[in-house]
């Protein structure tokens, strides 16, 4: 099966998002930046508040609370600008060019204007699908961004790779849900 299509900024971000969304070690570290702050806030405020002025103990628990609820949605908001400004930095280059994905039994081998590269299909880890696009991450921790929602055969597309997935073994995760948050 051959695909043409053209990798995008947006593209290469969401990859970066979803990718950084199923990272054991930034989910961990989200949730203990979200807790933490709050916790010693409350504990402040509530030293504050019993040993000298009542406004200011009342003061930081309002301010962990605040915290609790709109740090997360600044934080996911901070990730896309991180992840923005590291694609500008690092792949405006090979974004808004053509690429050329040939897949066969064996190999998946694509084209783009830096040149060709082969990968073997049975050293893909996993397939993760969600609404536009489809993620195949590599044994060597490359990873290929396949915006399905600009393919025009986007339904045999996905059809060939859940029977490329069946029979080589591979992971297939369809999670047409996930959103960025």
């Amino acid at each position: 099966m051959k695909i043409e299509f053209i990798l995008s900024k947006e593209d290469l971000l969401q990859l970066q998002l979803f990718m950084a969304s199923n990272s054991e070690q930034i989910i961990s570290s989200r949730k203990k930046s979200r807790w933490r702050v709050p916790i010693i806030y409350a504990l402040l405020g509530l030293v504050l508040t019993i040993t000298t002025d009542i406004v200011f103990g009342i003061v930081f628990l309002v301010g962990g609370l605040l915290w609790l609820f709109f740090y997360p949605g600044y934080l996911a908001k901070r990730y896309v600008r991180i992840y923005k400004k590291s694609i500008e930095e690092n792949f405006s280059n090979r974004t808004d060019k053509p690429i050329v994905l040939t897949f066969n039994d064996e190999y998946v081998e694509t084209q783009d204007y830096q040149g060709e590269s082969k990968l073997k299909i049975k050293e893909i880890v996993r397939i993760d699908e969600i609404r536009d696009y489809c993620f195949l991450k590599f044994t060597s921790g490359v990873g290929l961004v396949i915006p399905v929602s600009k393919l025009s055969e986007k339904d045999s597309f996905i059809e060939y790779l859940k029977m490329q997935a069946t029979t080589n073994g591979i992971a297939y995760e369809t999670n047409t849900e996930w959103k960025w948050k």
